[in-house]
């Protein structure tokens, strides 16, 4: 089968979730992991289905199957599924959202990467008694990177990316890119 049959099987199993049919909506979500599909997606529509068909147990074990990884949707996504409010309780469900959670967002709870936050906001630079310009300081991408917007007293511009760097040293460092 191809991608295109695996996404038609996948939308075809949230379809017949929406319509009230959950057995046959995991007919399909299984067709569509039979043809090679592999998304979160997948289990996140199978669990759905299990809740309605009153399987938490096994709507829990799909949820457990997602892979967390940077760039994910996490964890917060599965707490905004009105099928999920059966599984809020569950300590197997906390997990599985913690664990979405931290891979989506890896520096949000970082002592590392929160080394400069000290430096976020607003600055009007001085030298010697004279301003030098403006600096201002924010968070981004998912709190990884400080972004430096840097306009000196003519007028000049210039930014900072800032970010720690874990591929390349031994211990973590701190990078700049102008």
């Amino acid at each position: 089968a191809s991608p295109d049959d695996a996404l038609a099987w996948l939308r075809l199993g949230r379809a017949q979730i929406e319509a009230g049919d959950p057995t046959e909506a995991l007919r399909s979500i299984d067709r569509a992991a039979e043809a090679g599909l592999q998304t979160p997606f997948l289990h996140i529509f199978a669990a759905r289905a299990l809740v309605r068909l009153g399987r938490t147990d096994d709507a829990l074990d799909a949820l457990e199957m997602i892979q967390p990884g940077p760039g994910g949707a996490g964890g917060a996504t599965l707490t905004g599924v009105a099928d999920f409010t059966a599984l809020a309780e569950q300590p197997r469900f906390g997990a599985v959202v913690s664990a979405l959670e931290e891979a989506a967002w890896p520096c949000r709870d970082n002592a590392e990467s929160r080394q400069f936050d000290f430096w976020i906001g607003e600055w009007d630079v001085f030298v010697g008694g004279q301003q030098a310009g403006t600096n201002t300081i924010e968070r981004m991408l998912g709190g990884c990177t400080l972004l430096e917007n840097w306009t000196n007293a003519g007028g000049r511009e210039g930014k900072s990316f800032n970010w720690v760097d874990r591929a390349s040293f031994r211990d973590a460092r701190w990078r700049q890119l102008w």
